[in-house]
């Protein structure tokens, strides 16, 4: 009897020993859509513990990628790279269904910038595929293969900047077949015929970057990037300094007799494209132009902080967040403008007052 039951015993053990060896959980390879090719692009293996003595080797097929061979067919192209970093027993929590679920598994990092993507392409798609040779003692033979869930795209920074470039030329040259002849390009940011608003510049310039570097990423990610707050917050600053300026600036030239907008369509084919250029670091005081250190002082942090939004968004592969202790600087840069135009407004409103008083005692006086 106890021969049977230790017979019957093994046995059993024997069957679940072996359902379990087929409910073994297969290695998933799991490749975040939308990476750049000049960051280091990082997958995770899930479910499988892969050492660099494995020899993993990550192929990408490269799907709109085509090469001819000897017989004139078309095949894809494949890229082929080794890990620069291999890290396992690694957890990682995945979104799926709005469910979080935590995976555990091995990370890789691989260095992509020698994949071939020409300038003027802004990214690739391919399909990832992992291989590596699995220990000895492994059930398995020969080598393990995980291939992607999907296709992802790997996204190219030149390519990006390129077309950003282009578009911000194209919407210029677009803009000088429409305006006309009577107008020069940079009426855009002129608030009289010989004076530039450093406010609708201020605005002009923020519009060109934040516009710029949301194209160049939005066709890196193929995804409209995200837009920090203080982004916003900056670009709202900007859009309210500038619409205040100009209101303020239409008081000071109304009252010192300067040409309105309507007579620049008449006489700007006459004057240089870049005339009332100081006008920008400069007020008029009296009816003479002195250099303002307000108006100096917000075009510095301006093109200061437009050049390191730009430079800084480009190497951090998304856009940069500016501090809020810039943002309070640019606002009081901006404060300060806006209060010396309108002591300058006061002053002439006041003088303004005092010739008619002037005037209207000479009449009495006859």
């Amino acid at each position: 009897m106890k021969k049977y039951f230790y017979t019957i015993l093994f046995l059993f053990i024997l069957v679940i020993n072996s359902s379990a060896q087929n409910e073994e959980k297969k290695p998933v390879l799991k490749m975040s859509d939308g990476q750049l090719q000049s960051h280091p692009v990082k997958i995770f293996v899930a479910d499988a513990n892969i050492t660099k003595e494995m020899k993993p080797t990550l192929e990408l097929i490269g799907l709109k990628k085509t090469k001819y061979d000897s017989t004139g067919k078309v095949t894809h192209t494949k890229y082929i790279f080794d890990p620069k970093t291999v890290a396992v027993n690694q957890t990682v929590a995945y979104e799926v269904d709005g469910t979080q679920i935590t995976y555990t598994g091995t990370i890789m990092l691989f260095d992509f910038k020698n994949l071939d993507i020409k300038f003027y392409e802004s990214g690739l798609r391919v399909l990832p595929v992992l291989r590596w040779n699995p220990p000895q003692d492994s059930v398995n033979n020969g080598p393990a293969i995980a291939v992607g869930e999907k296709e992802i795209y790997i996204g190219n920074p030149e390519g990006g900047r390129f077309y950003a470039i282009l578009f911000i030329i194209i919407f210029f040259a677009f803009l000088i077949l429409i305006k006309g002849k009577a107008n020069r390009t940079l009426d855009l940011i002129r608030i009289s015929e010989t004076d530039m608003s450093l406010s609708l510049t201020q605005m002009l310039l923020w519009t060109l970057a934040v516009g710029g570097m949301v194209m160049a990423y939005g066709l890196m990610y193929l995804s409209v990037p995200d837009i920090p707050d203080t982004l916003i917050w900056l670009m709202g600053l900007s859009i309210t300094a500038s619409a205040a300026g100009h209101y303020q600036n239409y008081f000071l030239n109304e009252s010192e007799s300067n040409l309105s907008v309507k007579v620049i369509n008449r006489t700007a084919g006459k004057l240089k494209w870049f005339s009332g250029l100081s006008s920008l670091v400069c007020i008029k005081t009296g009816g003479v132009k002195r250099l303002s250190i307000a108006k100096a002082q917000q075009l510095f942090w301006t093109l200061a902080t437009i050049t390191l939004f730009v430079v800084k968004s480009s190497l951090e592969g998304k856009l940069w967040a500016v501090p809020e202790e810039l943002v309070i600087l640019m606002g009081l840069s901006q404060g300060s403008y806006l209060l010396r135009n309108q002591m300058e407004i006061k002053t002439q409103e006041k003088t303004k007052e005092e010739k008619a008083k002037e005037e209207k005692a000479k009449d009495e006086n006859k």
